[in-house]
């Protein structure tokens, strides 16, 4: 209802409403009230300082004042302060920031009317020390025998960043990395991350490494150090010179014999790399070509532990056609030939899958199963109970395969053509399904046993064997079908699972006729939850005897009567 309520107008020109429980009220804006939100303001330079940012802004007159905005990521952002308006140009500085951390700014406008305009864009910005220089130390010239595990001997590099490096200790998001070229600039540097020792006297950090060229020759070595977390690099005002020999090994080693497709998807190719790995293996290259990008020769080299035996490339393109490689290469970096290449394309390969279950011993023997499930590729129609034969495979077993995606979920159950003779037990009933998700083998196959009879045992039942039906059928008669032998005092009927007879009337469930047609009487009586006895009003004359169960139910009818004979010889 329309009833008492308050509105409260805050000092930065927010508004919060106070409403009774299941109330309302309406609140008006007088005629001619201006709703135009101011401009978003210009943002005309920055400056990363130490430990600061400074934002320079266009201010509009607009505006009454500017709302100043930070996030560690581009979103979630924050007021970190709020600036009076002007229509000149001024500085803002945000100051007692963590050097080498990127931060992200926007700045709003707050008109007169109290409406906010759009943010500007976002900057990303990095405070850092200015890298004052950075110096190698001796030894300048460095003497190395090639090797893969033993790099060179230790060269060191201060580095002097005023405000960063003069405190005792290792400077804060410092990067320091040495690196190493040919001297005839044939191969760009190569760079790895040099490790912090000690102070230098004259107000440096002073940082150690140990290089591992993979080559015979001369090169030139120097060092570099960033304050921007990698995006600018200060390199050392002077460089040194190594030298590496020959290693006394230089047999190549044996290359990987063989390549073995392991998986694949639009994400990932994942190869086996099949090799003697001798004492002295020290590791796999591993070679990339594109075909699809048109690429040639090793256009991506990738080296991995002497211990993979298996290599995941996730750096594909899904669709991409690529050729891989492998050579050996031991201690000494002597690198073997490669091996037979591989050629893959990155998307899910096709698995041929093969379901093959096992039926219980009651199932009609005229009767065909199906396999019904939720994919169309694998079952021709989402759900459909009669659409999808299996094949009989001997001893209770049906099969039925399917070429399908790798990594496909499905869901599926067996049935015998209809949702009344649908499997039905444990977590398979009702709506449940079996779930399965397509794996390829070696050889693109999969087989799905659901074929164990551990039925109750912990575990899903998603790959165990169908324990029963949904409809009722007969398990077990007396007399036996096709036997002969005195007249039984009682024909019994047993059924897989718990039934009633249909509409209540036992009468029906079990029938007897002669030879001669004439029906039998006798009384039938329901004697356990499965089992129904027929009872002959007389003893049974010599002769032949047809036997008719039906009329029975639990969740479905008995799909078809059950008929036998027996003879009565005596």
């Amino acid at each position: 209802p329309f009833g008492a309520a308050t509105l409260t107008v805050g000092a930065a020109g927010n508004i919060s409403f106070t409403v009774p429980a299941l109330g309302y009220q309406l609140w008006v804006t007088a005629a001619g009230t201006n709703f135009t939100a101011p401009a978003t303001p210009e943002m005309v330079a920055t400056e990363e300082g130490n430990a600061s940012i400074t934002l320079t802004l266009q201010g509009d007159d607009t505006a009454e004042r500017y709302v100043v905005l930070r996030a560690p990521v581009d979103g979630g952002y924050a007021e970190i302060a709020m600036l009076p308006g002007t229509d000149t140009t001024f500085d803002f500085t945000d100051a007692e920031l963590t050097n080498g951390v990127r931060y992200y700014y926007r700045v709003a406008a707050v008109g007169y009317n109290g409406l906010r305009s759009e943010a500007t864009p976002p900057v990303v910005l990095t405070p850092h020390a200015v890298v004052q220089s950075v110096v190698v130390e001796e030894p300048l010239t460095i003497q190395h025998t090639l090797s893969a595990i033993e790099p060179s001997q230790e060269t060191r590099a201060a580095v002097f960043a005023p405000s960063v490096t003069e405190i005792a200790g290792k400077g804060r998001n410092v990067l320091m990395q040495a690196g190493w070229a040919p001297v005839d600039g044939s191969a760009d540097f190569i760079w790895i991350d040099g490790e912090y020792v000690t102070d230098n006297q004259g107000g440096g950090d002073v940082y150690a490494a140990r290089l591992l060229p993979e080559a015979t020759g001369d090169y030139v070595f120097k060092w570099r150090a960033s304050t921007t977390g990698g995006r600018e690099w200060t390199e050392s005002i002077n460089a040194g010179q190594m030298t590496v020999v020959a290693n006394s090994d230089a047999d190549a080693p044996r290359p990987p014999f063989r390549l073995d497709e392991m998986a694949r998807t639009g994400a990932l190719i994942a190869i086996g790399i099949r090799a003697s790995r001798v004492a002295d293996l020290h590791a796999f290259r591993i070679c990339r070509t594109d075909l699809t990008a048109g690429e040639e020769g090793c256009a991506t080299r990738v080296d991995v532990p002497k211990t993979t035996a298996i290599y995941t490339d996730t750096t594909v393109t899904t669709g991409n056609t690529y050729v891989y490689t492998v050579a050996s290469v031991d201690n000494a970096f002597n690198v073997s030939e490669p091996s037979p290449p591989i050629t893959l394309t990155a998307e899910l390969s096709l698995v041929d899958v093969t379901w093959r279950v096992l039926v219980p011993a009651e199932t009609p023997a005229e009767d065909t199963v199906f396999i019904a499930g939720d994919n169309v590729d694998a079952f021709l129609a989402p759900y459909n109970p009669s659409l999808t034969p299996m094949t009989p495979a001997g001893d209770r077993l049906w099969e039925f395969t399917a070429t399908l995606r790798e990594g496909a979920p499905l869901l599926y159950k067996y049935t015998r053509g209809s949702w009344e003779t649908v499997e039905q037990w444990g977590a398979i009933s009702g709506f449940g399904n079996r779930s399965m998700t397509v794996v390829a083998g070696p050889d693109n196959t999969m087989l799905v046993e659901d074929t164990a009879t551990d039925w109750g045992a912990e575990g899903p039942d998603d790959h165990r064997a169908i324990q029963f039906w949904r409809d009722p059928l007969v398990t077990a008669v007396t007399p036996a079908p096709g036997s002969s032998g005195p007249a039984p005092e009682a024909i019994t009927a047993a059924f897989s699972i718990l039934v009633s007879p249909s509409s209540g009337d036992a009468t029906q469930v079990i029938t007897v006729v002669d030879s001669t047609g004439n029906l039998v009487a006798g009384t039938v009586a329901q004697t356990d939850g499965r089992t129904f006895t027929f009872t002959p009003d007389a003893p049974l004359a010599a002769g032949e005897y047809t036997t008719t169960v039906s009329h029975v139910e639990q969740t479905a009818p008995l799909a078809a009567p059950f008929v036998w004979s027996f003879v009565v010889t005596e």
